[in-house]
């Protein structure tokens, strides 16, 4: 459920795709997992609030697509990988904020 709102939230951000350097945080192209299968980047942004530059995240694919259905159904490995740039956020309002997040996103049946 959480994967799917990562997925669909890095698909339609302002995408920097195959970019070495967001906000200062090094995006590499592709990695190997722990499995030993190279995941390849699919797409980058920055998620900024009001002035302030929030995060980086990076969507990582076995298989790149530009299909969020076709991302979600996939069978093979995906990461997400998120660099928190603003630091004065703690635990407890990160936490409220994902939740809050998810559920204004999210039916029931999600």
């Amino acid at each position: 459920m959480i994967t799917r709102l990562l997925l669909c939230l890095l698909l339609f951000m302002p995408l920097t795709a195959y970019c070495e350097d967001i906000a200062g945080v090094k995006v590499e192209k592709s990695f190997v997992s722990e499995t030993g299968k190279t995941l390849v980047l699919n797409g980058a942004g920055i998620r900024k609030k009001f002035f302030l530059d929030i995060y980086v995240a990076s969507l990582f694919l076995q298989h790149p697509s530009d299909s969020a259905k076709k991302i979600i159904d996939a069978d093979g490995e995906k990461r997400v990988v998120m660099h928190f740039l603003y630091k004065e956020v703690d635990k407890e309002t990160l936490n409220k904020g994902w939740e809050e997040g998810l559920s204004a996103n999210l039916t029931a049946q999600s």
